[in-house]
């Protein structure tokens, strides 16, 4: 069911189902391809990553992948139709049948939701939850189905990867 209580179509299950299985390897794949290059140009962020690792703990390493989410977002915007007679959007009304569609990337680079948003700074999100502009698997009813899967595989293999492998530093 979506959140309203309403029933999905076989149809937007078996969407869904394609979006689980099929597009989620192609976009986790591409964010640790970014978390590597990113961790390979901070020297203190690979370090403090490698000690964490040592120490058991994963907090700093959650906070890596939701900055390199951040600022190298893999999928750039999110297209909602309009079905309700009118959908209120901020001072503007969106009537039925027309399409909006939200640059996630350039929310990620808002300068109200996230300080000095083009510097890479894990820092912000340890301990904190990300603000409602942070936005890498979409949102609302048509959120990534895949999300919490994606951000476990994510960790699981940045983990396996800091335990067995050397990573060199690039300038």
């Amino acid at each position: 069911t979506y959140e309203d209580g309403s029933a999905m179509s076989r149809k937007d299950i078996a969407d869904e189902l394609l979006t689980l299985l099929a597009a989620g390897h192609e976009t986790t794949a591409s964010t640790l391809a970014w978390v590597f290059e990113r961790v390979s140009r901070y020297p203190a962020v690979l370090q403090r990553l490698e000690d964490e690792v040592a120490e058991g703990g994963n907090e700093y390493r959650q906070a890596v992948i939701l900055e390199v989410q951040r600022v190298r977002t893999v999928i750039d915007f999110a297209g909602r139709h309009v079905y309700a007679p009118t959908f209120q959007l901020g001072d503007w009304v969106i009537p039925r049948g027309f399409s909006i569609v939200v640059a996630i990337d350039q929310m990620h680079e808002s300068a109200t939701e996230f300080a000095d948003p083009q510097r890479f700074d894990p820092e912000r999100f340890v301990g904190k939850r990300p603000p409602l502009a942070f936005l890498p698997f979409g949102g609302g009813t048509r959120r990534c189905v895949g999300a919490v899967f994606a951000q476990v595989e994510m960790d699981v293999v940045l983990r396996t990867v800091l335990r067995h492998f050397a990573i060199q530093i690039t300038s």
